[in-house]
């Protein structure tokens, strides 16, 4: 059983079990219980202060008798039996103790002892109660000590003190006659009516505090007493206040009924206030020989201290350690030290100090030159202000602080520190064995001072702030030893993190430290040395965003660290010795060459590598990429000669980059062979893979020569087989060329198909197809320079290169020319002759790829057989050929180049076209009567004379089964010339010519003969009077031709198309130039300036130039450009004005005479009918130099004028600057053949362009859809010039186009362009260019892409009829908008058990109108299933092309030469998901989103087990 052990608690708080304690107070309820479980239990308290009312407040024999409370100072001493009168009893006694209140003295209880069996208490000591004894004594002789000899050690205590200044009575309540005050021994008596001089008493019937203590001085002063001559008394309220007299003392008692109704002085010290003990030892001479010493007994002393030069202050004995839960001498306020010279110092030494003061103070201040020491001190800051100072705050000098605990209130902002060193001033901080903690630690020189240094030697850190750090230094020199740094942030160290500028060097040295981040050192913007040093310190990595410090070393030695050399076998016995050993051995293997050689160099000892556990791996990164990323410039293998793969020394691929000398090669197969190949020794492959099952991608097999632009004709791609080489004996069969397309193994699937295209010349012919007859090619010679000696008269080699490769012939001086020539013929692949001495060499093979050409020779050789080094070969060539093209959509041309012609025949018409006879008498058809022909489908034939028609004569029979024509000159059928009419209920044939296309006419020398209702266009060709290459109009019944086209002199001509485009029926509206001269800024108007426009039947109109327009017709200037400013003109016409239109220009290049508007002109037209006389005039400010074109004068031309000019200033009355106007310009007849039914269309030319340009106007010029539209609007926009920035939700940019619809004035509805976003209300609208008058109709529409109300729809105009733009009321109409994401998922498969190996499919799924469904698949119920297979099947509608082959992979309805022959082979998308992978676990949905492949698509699963169940839901997004 265990022994009895006593756990005690004060105040229910800080247990201790097994032993006594010193900790209790007066009124500290005490707890007691047993710590272990026994059979009985026995309580008492054996000792306790006599006066002492304390007993248990429970059962004495329970685990636990309760609790007790303290009323006495000394010890309470219990005693706990366990056990009683059993084997197992035992018994222990604890001591409970309050030290006395004055001096703190260990009173012992009695029984206390030793010796005895058993220990009272149970941890005193060998010594007994003697050694507290004795430490009592001593602390009385200490306390006694200032009496007799004080010396220079003033004591403080909070009590009232025997300070001469500071002796007190203070009265607190009413008093009654019989309360005494004791002074100096002699008692002063309360009286019950007035005092009585000389009788030693007060007036105690007095009835306020104040009136008490005055009367009390009163008695105190009165000479008739006995006190006057010891003390002196001064009265403030109900204090009085006692001075002895010189060299006396004051002692005070007081007793009153009831107690306490005066307090008097009960302490024996010097001081009651720690300042006032400070000031008196500096008045009293403090210096550096003569120190003082100030001795604080406990207590709160609540004043600001200035602590000066060689006044120490300690807490007095007794005192603890200064740490936070042992506040014996608490200093509260805002401290400093003040110090002036180096030699100046102050010691303080267990004392705590605290702020609670919540604003900008600091709790301890170092200011000035000289030291200051703290030893086991205890700085607290409390205070919560936002800017709130630190613990300590070194500004100058020294600071020693040692064994102290320096604390910030965890609150505080995250950039808080418990101490700081500003840095203002040189100081040198020195921590040793500290606590800091707070939200960020040390803040050191964040002032960037010179000589700031610091150094932490054993202590810890604790930095609480979520965003704090640890220790932030910018200090010349910090130096850590043996310190932890711990973090929230994970920041435990800063240096320079402002990277502010500074001059001087930064650094710090680490050394033995514990650091929970990295080390953060930022060196930009340091001019100074930067250093970082770090040894055997823990921490996770550096930071250094300003690159690498300037000095960054390891600062430990290895040396000092031992190595263990048991397991390595090495000899060292430290790790720099190990490191150097391994150093030795690696660094005979540090480089792939090393390693090569083994560590022997040269020896190649080390090139073998034993791959036994799988390949050698060359990796681009440590996570290697998935696919390799394009132009991966790492993970390469670069090898300079061969690359050899298969057997050694029998490679199955050989990759040689110059075997021979003339290039690269790749030669495949050696030891490889199959034992039942059917040809061929073995197969060499070179493929494009096909992944497989489940992604199946499919990979081309490109080979090709690389394009490039330069270096002549780029490489040959030559595919060819082998030749038989004789060998005299059996030579093989030369190698065949297959080139065979993939075949299809299901009746539904597409075979692959051999293309053969040859490329094509920019503006020229394509290249062919040629077929070469092998009987007429040459071979390839190489003929030497020069004769062969005979004999050769060298020894060596001579290398030649041919299509095998590389051939060698090893000559002897000694050959003969014979001989020479014989080795030669030996050779694989040429021959050899000679003549006259000169040697030819012959290639086996022919045609224009066979090479042979000169590689090397050993020294004299080549000049001996007569030179073959820059001699060129001459070229084999295909004799006899015959080229192929496709010349257009199915058709082949065979024989290009061939002297008759090519045969040319077309798939689509069935035509062959044959240069020559057939056959090669002629065509000869056999009597038929008329075939039958479909309606498009024509014949011709000769009749057997049937039907009316002439025996053997010759026939074309029409489309439909027309009636026959004769074309071979007999009978009476209709001629050729009335093919055309056939079928037409007109009489004749439309010639119907598209905008933009082209008609091309052959020149005549005479027009063609018009008949009534008719017109014809011709081309003269010089003969008078019909200029040569000008296009003609002949009118009806032979009218007088009309030239139409480009030559001097010639009508017709426009300056602009919107001359047609602004009247719907093409009438040609007069028009002008206008524009200013833009050489500089000043040209531009100044504000008020206008310009009028007079059509001549209309109220003119004013157009006013202003900074800021405001009313209609106003033209914004613009400060900056006027070309701008000509741009806005334009914009407000088209805005404003209901009798013009305008269109601003830049390529009148033809009118820029004097380049005075450099290509920059606003193009007038009016919009009334011809006649009148629509003219300009303007008063603008000297410089703006408006300037105009006069087209009046030449009315019908207008690529000719009186050039620009300087606008008029006055009206000038008639017609002027606006050309030519008709109501009906080169305009042909409706039903004509150059019309459409709906309105006319015009040939025209515009005049003054770089390129003069005829072109058609018609309908189709009016685009049906516009660009479209970022916004629609919701409402009435109340101005375009202070516009709204935000429609339909959408905020507005610059440059946004916006459909304005809903205008209360009809005729402001268009399509607006923001010009200025503007804020609020201050935007700046224009009309798009492309919403004009001629290109706006009924049915014109934009589509809206952003918006709350008008997002992703269609907005068409309704409107019908003529529309001018800004004068009809334009009406609109909304479509339907696209098709939204479903709503919410679809169940495509209710809930329904799985299958074993078969498929269930979800029914079919629309999806034309969206891009992407997703898929949720829920295992209600997985049961014996471990696997499941998910499909989805795509079709392009679901049902006439169905779904079908469950089984199948990578299929598809597409066929590469048809498109489509109507049948479907889906293709599956399968996802596995198992029970192994935890991918298939019951309850768990798992979706998968597909992009859409088809019309319609369906969704199938497949288990392994026919248990479960499951259920599918789908979700279609647009």
């Amino acid at each position: 059983m265990p022994s009895a052990s006593i756990r005690s608690l004060v105040n229910s708080l800080s247990p201790i079990s097994g032993a006594s304690r010193d900790d209790l107070k007066a009124g500290d309820v005490v707890t007691l219980e047993s710590v272990n479980t026994h059979s009985t239990y026995a309580w008492t308290i054996a000792f306790k202060p006599a006066g002492s009312a304390a007993t248990f407040s429970g059962s004495p024999v329970a685990a636990s008798p309760g609790n007790f409370t303290v009323d006495k100072e000394g010890p309470y001493l219990i005693r706990l039996t366990a056990d009683l009168g059993m084997g197992t009893e035992s018994t222990q006694f604890v001591r409970l103790r309050y030290l006395t209140v004055f001096g703190e003295l260990k009173l012992v209880a009695a029984g206390e002892g030793y010796g005895g069996s058993i220990p009272v208490p149970v941890d005193i000591g060998a010594t007994g109660w003697s050694d507290q004894q004795n430490y009592n004594h001593q602390m009385v002789l200490g306390l006694l000590g200032r009496i007799s000899t004080s010396g220079r050690v003033l004591y403080v205590d909070s009590n009232e003190g025997t300070h001469m200044a500071s002796g007190r009575i203070v009265v607190l309540s009413t008093l009654t006659a019989g309360d005494t005050i004791t002074i100096n021994g002699l008692a002063l008596t309360g009286n019950a009516g007035p005092r009585t001089s000389g009788a030693n008493d007060f007036n105690a019937n007095l009835n306020t505090t104040a009136a008490l203590a005055s009367n009390i001085a009163a008695a105190i002063n009165d000479v008739l007493n006995g006190f006057a001559a010891s003390v002196t008394a001064t009265v403030s309220l109900n204090v009085v206040t006692l001075t002895p007299a010189s060299g006396q003392i004051v002692t005070l008692s007081a007793s009153t009924t009831p107690a306490g109704g005066i307090t008097v002085g009960q302490g024996y010290a010097d001081f009651t206030s720690v300042q006032d003990a400070i000031d008196a030892a500096e008045a009293a001479g403090a210096g550096v020989n003569t120190p003082y010493l100030v001795m604080v007994r406990p207590g709160l002393y609540t004043e600001n201290l200035d602590f000066k030069p060689f006044v120490h202050v300690f807490g007095a004995e007794g005192n603890p350690s200064g740490t936070a839960n042992q506040r014996a001498v608490v200093l509260r306020g805002a401290h400093s030290v003040t110090t002036s010279v180096n030699s100046d110092l102050v010691v303080l030494g267990r004392l705590t100090l605290e702020n609670i003061t919540s604003n900008t103070n600091s709790t301890l201040v170092k200011n000035g030159l000289g030291s200051v020491s703290l030893y086991r001190c205890d700085l607290e800051q409390q205070g919560l202000g936002a800017s709130q100072g630190p613990a300590f705050r070194l500004n100058r000098g020294v600071a020693f602080l040692d064994y102290c605990t320096l604390a910030a209130h965890p609150s505080l902002a995250d950039d808080r520190s418990a101490i700081t060193q500003p840095g203002g001033n040189a100081s040198t901080l020195y921590v040793r064995g500290c606590i800091v903690r707070g939200p960020t630690g040390l803040t050191l020189n964040a002032n960037l001072g010179s000589s700031v240094l610091a150094e932490v030697y054993d202590s810890r850190i604790v930095a609480s702030g979520a965003a704090g750090v640890g220790m932030i230094s910018d200090d010349e020199s910090l130096l850590l030893e043996y310190t932890n740094i711990n973090t929230v942030s994970g920041i435990p160290l800063q240096v320079h993190p402002g990277a502010a500028a500074t001059a001087d060097p930064v650094g710090v040295t680490i050394r033995w430290c514990y650091l929970d981040g990295p080390i953060s050192f930022d060196t930009t913007n340091i001019a100074g040395t930067t250093t970082l040093q770090v040894g055997s310190s823990e921490y996770t990595g550096f930071s250094l965003p300003g690159g690498t410090p300037s000095v960054m070393a390891a600062t430990t030695k290895a040396t000092s660290l031992f190595y263990d050399n048991t397991v390595s076998g090495m000899t060292a016995e430290n790790v720099q010795d190990a490191i150097d050993e391994a150093y030795a051995a690696a660094i005979l293997v540090r480089t792939l060459d090393d390693a090569y050689d083994g560590g022997v160099a040269n020896s190649g000892s080390g090139r073998t590598i034993v791959a036994d556990q799988g390949s050698v791996q060359i990796v681009d990164a440590p996570v290697t990429s998935d696919p390799p990323p394009a132009d991966n410039a790492n993970g390469r293998l670069e090898v300079v000669a061969a690359v050899k793969v298969g057997a050694i020394g029998f490679p199955e691929i050989d990759i040689d980059p110059n075997p021979y000398g003339f290039g690269p090669t790749v030669v495949m197969g050696n030891r490889v062979i199959p034992p039942n190949i059917p040809f061929g020794a073995g197969t060499a492959m070179v493929m494009g893979r096909s992944t497989g099952t489940p992604l199946f991608r499919n990979y081309n097999l490109r080979v090709q020569t690389q394009s490039s632009n330069g270096g002549g004709t780029i490489g040959r791609l030559i595919l060819q087989g082998g030749d038989g080489l004789g060998n005299g004996v059996s030579t093989p069969d030369a190698a065949s060329v297959f080139v065979q397309a993939g075949s299809a193994f299901d009746p539904t699937a597409v075979p692959g198909s051999v293309y053969v295209a040859p490329g094509r010349q920019q503006g020229g012919p394509p290249g062919s197809v040629v077929f070469v007859r092998p009987a007429g090619n040459t071979s390839a010679t190489l003929t030497a320079a020069g004769a062969c000696s005979n004999p050769l008269g060298v020894t060596g080699d001579i290398t030649f290169a041919t299509n095998m490769g590389a051939v060698t012939a090893s000559l002897l001086s000694t050959d003969t020319l014979a001989q020479v020539v014989a080795k030669l013929n030996a050779l694989e692949g040429i021959s050899a002759s000679q003549s006259l001495g000169v040697i030819t060499l012959t290639t086996d093979h022919e045609g224009p790829n066979a090479e042979i050409y000169f590689l090397s020779a050993d020294a004299g050789v080549d000049a001996a057989i007569g030179v073959f080094d820059g001699q060129n070969q001459v070229d084999g060539t295909y004799g006899s050929f015959i080229a192929a093209r496709v010349t257009a959509d199915h058709e082949l041309t065979l024989g290009v180049g061939g002297a008759t012609g090519p045969l040319v025949y077309n798939a689509d018409t069935g035509k062959l076209t044959v240069p020559g006879l057939i056959d090669p008498t002629g065509l000869v058809f056999e009597e038929a009567g008329a075939p039958g022909t479909g309606a498009t489908e024509g014949a011709i034939f000769v009749s057997d004379g049937s039907g009316g028609l002439t025996l053997g004569d010759l026939y074309y029979q029409g489309p439909g089964s027309a009636l026959p024509v004769s074309i071979g000159g007999g009978g009476g059928a209709p001629a050729l010339s009335a093919v055309l009419a056939s079928g037409n209920t007109t009489g004749g044939t439309d010639l119907v010519v598209s905008s933009g296309d082209g008609l091309i006419l052959t020149e005549s020398a005479a027009p063609p003969t018009t008949a009534a209702s008719q017109g014809a266009f011709f081309v003269g060709s010089g003969t008078a009077p019909y200029a040569n290459n000008v296009l003609y109009w002949v009118p009806e019944s032979a009218g007088t031709p009309i030239p139409l086209s480009l030559s001097s002199g010639a009508n017709g001509s426009i300056l602009h198309r919107l001359q047609i485009e602004a009247n719907a029926n093409a009438n040609l509206q007069a028009a002008t130039a206008f524009g200013f001269d833009v050489a500089a800024i000043a040209t531009n108007p100044s504000d008020g300036d206008t310009l009028v426009i007079n059509d001549g039947f209309n109220p003119v109109e004013t157009y006013t130039f202003r900074t800021v327009p405001a009313v209609a017709f106003d033209v914004l200037i613009d400060p900056a450009d006027v070309r701008i400013t000509l741009t806005n003109l334009v914009e407000t016409i088209n805005r404003d004005s209901t009798q013009n239109v305008a269109v601003k220009v830049t390529d009148l290049t033809r009118l820029q005479t004097n380049n005075a508007v450099r290509g920059h002109a606003a193009v007038i037209v009016t919009l009334t009918t011809a006649g009148g006389s629509p003219r300009m005039y303007g008063t603008f400010t000297a410089g703006a130099n408006p300037r105009a074109r006069d087209f009046s004068v030449n009315q019908s031309r207008y690529d000719t004028d009186n050039g620009w000019s300087i606008l008029d200033s006055v009206d000038p009355g008639t017609k002027k600057y606006f050309g030519y106007a008709s109501d009906g310009f080169a305009r042909f007849p409706t039903g004509s053949s150059l019309t459409t039914a709906s309105s006319p269309t015009v040939l025209v030319r515009q005049a003054n362009t770089p390129t003069t340009t005829v072109f058609w106007v018609s309908p189709s010029d009016r685009l049906v859809t516009k660009q479209p539209c970022r916004v629609a609007t919701t409402g009435n926009i109340a101005s375009f010039v202070a516009a709204t920035n935000t429609v339909d939700g959408v905020t507005l940019q610059t440059g946004d186009r916006v459909l304005v619809w809903q205008q209360t004035i009809p005729a402001q509805n268009g399509i607006y362009e923001v010009r200025a976003a503007g804020s609020g209300a201050t935007g700046k609208w224009v009309r798009a260019s492309d919403f004009k008058t001629g290109g706006v109709f009924a049915g014109t529409r934009t589509f809206i892409q952003e918006g709350s109300a008008n997002s992703q729809t269609f907005i068409t105009v309704t409107t019908t009829g003529n529309i001018v733009v800004g004068i009809t009321s334009l009406a609109f109409v909304q479509e339907a908008p696209l098709v939204r994401t479903d709503a919410t998922s679809t169940e495509i498969i209710a809930a329904t058990a799985f299958t074993n190996g078969s498929i269930i499919w979800s029914s079919a799924l629309n999806m034309r109108d969206f891009s992407e469904v997703s898929v949720w698949f829920n295992p209600t119920a997985i049961g014996g299933n471990t696997q499941v297979d998910l499909f989805i099947q795509w079709s392009d509608d679901g049902s006439t092309i169905p779904f079908a082959d469950e089984d199948g992979r990578q299929q598809t309805d597409f066929l590469l030469n048809t498109g489509t022959d109507g049948t479907f082979k889906p293709k599956d998308y399968v996802a596995r998901l198992t029970t192994a992978s935890l991918e298939l676990v019951a309850g768990t949905m798992k979706m998968l989103s597909y992009p859409k492949k088809g019309g319609s698509f369906r969704f199938g699963v497949m288990g392994n087990d026919a248990s479960g169940s499951f259920s599918v839901r789908a979700q279609r997004l647009a």
